[in-house]
């Protein structure tokens, strides 16, 4: 009796029943979709980070050289230039030579000029010399800077500072670069070092190195308004050192700066031209 019971309630609800299991079966249907939903949507944000991982990734190795670019043609027998980038990220962008030990002329005007700012008051006569020096690369001036502290006394202290700040394969024999019969050297790699630090320690050495002229005096930089965005540079020459310049250019899409130096060169300017076109036309930015 109860078996027909529960048959006969079974019958009349048949379609109510239906409609449960349908909703349950639908409900859990909805749940499995949604899991996948989630999953698929998890996946999707993960590639998108990877993604977004990769992009950083790339930009951090911008600028990437162009496929058949061959190197500039330099007289010059040492040649570097350089980005640093932001978070202090260096990456050559042209070598040659850079460890070769060179005469470096009056490039060492810069060192001249690091320490008299180092180890002297600022006055009329320093800051005097010091734009003689920078504008003018006076040999004078680089000989009363020396003076003032005494000659070997001051010479002791560009060697000194040389090995501090790690320039392993830079020597001086006097203030001015002059060729002596012991002279000074370095490195284009040492020179990229020492023109790094002096940016970062803001030195007014590039400042200085940018005016066109001081006092009827002009600067012997001939690329001064003539190359765009430089940011400091000095020039040097000799007999034995040939032809040298370094320069500081601001680097594309304002990815940092680019330190290039020459070396030995027999047109110091139209090289380095040479050399900041190639590296702006042989790299994508």
């Amino acid at each position: 009796m109860q078996l027909k019971n529960l048959v006969t309630i079974l019958r009349k609800n048949l379609g109510i029943i239906l409609l449960v299991l349908f909703c349950c079966l639908f409900c859990w249907k909805v749940q499995v979709m949604q899991a996948e939903l989630q999953f698929l949507n998890s996946q999707i944000l993960n590639n998108l980070e990877r993604q977004r991982e990769l992009m950083q990734d790339l930009q951090k190795l911008k600028p990437y050289r162009k496929k058949g670019q061959e190197d500039p043609d330099l007289t010059a027998r040492a040649a570097i230039s350089v980005l640093i980038g932001k978070e202090s990220r260096e990456k050559i962008l042209f070598e040659k030579d850079i460890d070769k030990i060179l005469p470096i002329a009056s490039v060492s005007k810069l060192m001249t000029a690091y320490v008299s700012l180092k180890n002297y008051e600022e006055s009329y006569r320093t800051n005097n010399l010091l734009h003689l020096l920078l504008v003018g690369s006076s040999n004078w001036a680089s000989e009363e800077l020396a003076q003032i502290m005494g000659q070997e006394e001051f010479i002791l202290a560009m060697n000194s500072t040389a090995q501090e700040l790690g320039l392993e394969n830079t020597y001086f024999s006097n203030p001015s670069g002059l060729d002596q019969e012991d002279f000074n050297y370095s490195t284009a790699k040492d020179l990229v070092k020492f023109t790094r630090h002096l940016f970062e320690e803001k030195s007014p050495v590039w400042r200085i190195s940018l005016l066109k002229e001081y006092n009827g005096v002009s600067n012997t930089n001939e690329l001064l308004g003539r190359v765009p965005g430089i940011i400091g540079g000095k020039t040097g020459g000799t007999i034995k050192a040939g032809e040298c310049l370094v320069l500081s250019t601001e680097a594309p899409d304002n990815q940092g700066y680019i330190i290039s130096i020459i070396l030995g060169s027999a047109e110091r300017f139209a090289e380095m031209e040479r050399l900041l076109n190639w590296v702006q036309a042989s790299y994508i930015w």
